[in-house]
């Protein structure tokens, strides 16, 4: 069963690999930087519990990409990562999530008309209360995604 799912990771990961790599890139100077990241961690406190200690490795596989661009009304800073969790002996935790800072700059009338997209892709806690670790890989349900998008349409004219 859990080869099955590193299978299935696997195939996905290389199938955005094989996308990006084979983008259509219009004119101006755009950069793609495809990258991947592979951590192993052990806790001998998988569940975060002062009663149910148990120790676990966990094997966390991260692709992602950047991309920089910038053409004639167009700019853009883009950052993806998609990072998933593989437990050894605990495969209940499996799980992933993703992470994201965009911002794109178009000008839709030069001189005249703009509009930008910021969007950012995080987790955070959801009761402080709870226990919560910087190596937290949401074992105990205290994570949550948080997704937010901001649209800004301008208009600014110069005068003179």
């Amino acid at each position: 069963m859990k080869v099955t799912r590193i299978r299935a990771a696997a195939r996905g990961f290389a199938a955005i690999g094989l996308l990006l790599l084979g983008a259509p890139v219009g004119a101006g100077d755009w950069k793609v930087v495809p990258r991947l990241s592979i951590e192993e961690t052990y806790t001998d406190n998988v569940r975060l519990s002062a009663r149910d200690r148990s120790g676990d490795f966990i094997t966390t596989v991260t692709p992602g990409v950047s991309v920089r661009g910038k053409s004639a009304r167009v700019t853009s800073s883009i950052d993806y990562n998609r990072q998933q969790r593989f437990f050894a002996d605990q495969s209940q935790f499996d799980g992933g999530n993703n992470q994201l800072q965009a911002a794109v700059d178009s000008t839709l009338v030069k001189n005249w008309l703009f509009f930008d997209v910021n969007s950012r892709m995080s987790q955070q806690s959801i009761d402080n209360r709870l226990s919560f670790s910087r190596l937290d890989r949401g074992t105990n349900g205290n994570l949550n995604d948080v997704t937010s998008y901001e649209l800004t349409p301008r208009i600014a004219h110069t005068f003179g």
